[in-house]
């Protein structure tokens, strides 16, 4: 079953869109990101080189007649990296809190589910109530078969590991 999308959802998208569109050159990576991050991180160099570099356009005459670094721009988008990492920050936060209310929900969820369904087994012993047989092989069908998939999963895993030594 695929959820609806909630009020709250809706608003968190909106002020995210708005977020996007106050960020002056925000962009999402191509095609999923990951050629373009490469790129991106191997073009980067440590802060403290580019601080280097502002200072030698602002202090060296010859550095300063290559017109390739202006040190007031380059300052200003130095300020700008600063402010975005602070807001990358702040997501990343919300964002573990997120994931950690979610996986709380799914286990507190999950531990009622389980308890219906050895309720329902300790039912089952009872021929007066034998309604519930097929809800009892159904939800045994779904619990075996997540186990069964999460076997795979450490199969692939430990294939993979093998394969890489």
């Amino acid at each position: 079953m695929r959820p609806s999308k909630s009020k709250l959802y809706t608003t968190l998208a909106r002020l995210l869109n708005a977020m996007e569109k106050e960020i002056d050159g925000f962009a999402h990576p191509p095609g999923g990101g990951r050629a373009t991050s490469n790129l991106v991180r191997r073009a980067s160099v440590p802060p403290a080189f580019v601080d280097g570099a502002i200072e030698g356009a602002r202090s060296v005459p010859s550095l300063s007649a290559l017109n390739v670094l202006d040190p007031v721009d380059a300052s200003a988008v130095q300020q700008r990296i600063s402010d975005l990492e602070m807001i990358e920050s702040l997501t990343e936060q919300f964002l573990r809190g997120l994931r950690f209310t979610i996986q709380r929900d799914r286990a507190s969820l999950g531990s009622k589910a389980l308890t219906l369904y050895t309720a329902g087994q300790a039912l089952a012993n009872d021929p007066a109530r034998d309604e519930i047989l097929p809800f009892l092989k159904r939800m045994r069908e779904l619990l075996h078969k997540k186990n069964r998939q999460r076997a795979q999963v450490r199969r692939r895993r430990v294939m993979r590991k093998k394969e890489k030594a």
